[in-house]
C-alpha cells in the first residue's frame, strides 16, 4: 500500500514538473520572440536613421525638382550614400533579414525616389562610374522603377 501511495506520488510530481518545464519553454520562446522583434526593430530603425542622414545632404532645391549638380562633390556623395544604403536595402531583403512589411516600405520610397529627375541623373551620373557596385540595386530598378529612362538604357536622364 506504501509503495503504491509513493508510486502515485511520484507519478503526479512527475507529470507536474513536466507541467512546469513545459510553461517555462512557453515563455522562454515568448521572450525570445520578442527580443527578436526588438533586434529587428533596431536593426530597421538604423537604416531609417541613415535614410534620413541621406536625404538631409541633399539640398533641398534638389528634392523638390532642381536639376542634378554633378560639380557639388557634397551632392555627389549625399547621393552615393543613398545609392549605397539602398544596395544594402535590396541585399537584406535578398536575404530575408527584414519583413516584407518593411521591404514594401523600403521599395516604395526607392521608387518614389527614383522617380524624380535629380535621383535618375545622380543614379545615371554615379552607377556608371561605380565599378560594379549597386548590382542588387540594379536588379531591383527595373522592377521598381520600369519606366525609368535609365533603366531603358537610355543614358542620362533629362
Amino acid at each position: 500500500m506504501v509503495f503504491e501511495v509513493i508510486s502515485a506520488a511520484a507519478g503526479t510530481a512527475t507529470a507536474f514538473g513536466i507541467f512546469l518545464a513545459w510553461i517555462q519553454l512557453k515563455e522562454a520562446k515568448a521572450q525570445r520572440a520578442s527580443e527578436q522583434s526588438r533586434e529587428r526593430a533596431e536593426f530597421e530603425l538604423r537604416f531609417s536613421t541613415r535614410y534620413d542622414d541621406c536625404v538631409r545632404r541633399i539640398p533641398l532645391e534638389v528634392l523638390l525638382g532642381a536639376v542634378y549638380d554633378r560639380s557639388s562633390r557634397r551632392t555627389r556623395r549625399a547621393f552615393y550614400d543613398y545609392f549605397e544604403l539602398c544596395e544594402q536595402e535590396c541585399y537584406y531583403n535578398t536575404r530575408g533579414q527584414i519583413t516584407a512589411e518593411t521591404w514594401n516600405e523600403w521599395a516604395e520610397g526607392i521608387t518614389s525616389n527614383f522617380r524624380k529627375p535629380a535621383f535618375m541623373a545622380a543614379w545615371a551620373d554615379l552607377s556608371a562610374s561605380s565599378n560594379g557596385q549597386f548590382e542588387l540595386l540594379r536588379e531591383r530598378l527595373s522592377e521598381l522603377v520600369p519606366d525609368s529612362p535609365v533603366e531603358r538604357g537610355l543614358g542620362e536622364c533629362d
